[in-house]
């Protein structure tokens, strides 16, 4: 997996992980933006990369680039970044093999294997305490392949539903995708981000 450095505007002191090393997953990674406002944003893609507190990606990069030049998330401080599938990796083939080799709870990081301070962690817990306390949200994840795709339904209907809790709770709360959906309706993948894309509310 490519890696980048990450752009001066983040705080690389404030980088915080959640990672499953021994199963090269990432649940969670939280980046500070220098000199932004007090706001969170949570960005939901597809898998995660090889981003992490040292190290940046393709996908993290154009994330924060997009979110630092955008007028409408200039009170934006920090980016939280989560997935549908927390393995780390860049390529649908890695997930569909991890499927076959360990199953559907492993891809989707739900299975109690990764342990953290006596909590087994499991990302559909983590985001649904994200969702439920994040300021806005961005949908990012694109389109499945055949192979993932009742996986891939399952864990997006699961963070919808999510969704809709968390905005009875919170009015206030916006949801967002960013430019045209794709022709299966999905939201547009981070790594198809346009800089001047815009951002639409879901």
């Amino acid at each position: 997996m490519a890696r980048y450095r990450y752009p001066r505007f983040v705080d690389k002191n404030s980088i915080f992980t959640i990672t499953d090393k021994d199963n090269e997953r990432r649940y969670v990674l939280r980046i500070r933006l220098k000199g932004k406002g007090k706001e969170s944003l949570l960005v939901i893609i597809k898998n995660m990369g090889a981003a992490d507190e040292t190290d940046c990606d393709g996908k993290v990069y154009r994330i924060l680039k997009y979110v630092y030049q955008s007028h409408d998330l200039v009170d934006v401080g920090e980016v939280i970044i989560m997935s549908l599938f927390p393995l780390c990796c860049c390529k649908s083939n890695h997930i569909i093999q991890k499927l076959y080799e360990k199953g559907p709870d492993f891809i989707s990081g739900n299975d109690n294997l990764f342990i953290e301070e006596g909590r087994a962690i499991q990302n559909r817990q983590l985001l649904k305490e994200y969702i439920f306390n994040t300021d806005k949200i961005i949908l990012a994840w694109g389109t499945p392949v055949n192979v993932l795709q009742k996986f891939f339904k399952d864990n997006a209907d699961y963070v919808i539903n999510l969704l809709r809790k968390s905005q009875r709770l919170n009015s206030t709360q916006q949801i967002y995708t960013v430019g045209e959906k794709n022709i299966t309706g999905h939201p547009k993948s981070c790594l198809c981000w346009g800089y001047k894309d815009t951002l639409n509310k879901y």
